[in-house]
């Protein structure tokens, strides 16, 4: 049976794995922040299609 871990070395191995699994995005950059604009800004909407009628 693996030896008991306490919560300070639970957190530190957890936030270990968290980190690394962010270093990928951070090594590639961010999205430009035209491609997450609005459609009110300008861009793409989000729901393209109209919706249906509405029933009773």
């Amino acid at each position: 049976m693996p030896r008991s871990a306490s919560r300070r070395r639970f957190l530190k191995a957890q936030t270990a794995a968290v980190l690394a699994t962010q270093v990928p995005g951070l090594l590639r950059g961010a999205e430009p922040a035209a491609a997450a604009r609005l459609a009110q800004a300008g861009g793409p909407k989000a729901v393209q299609a109209k919706p249906a009628k509405w029933t009773r």
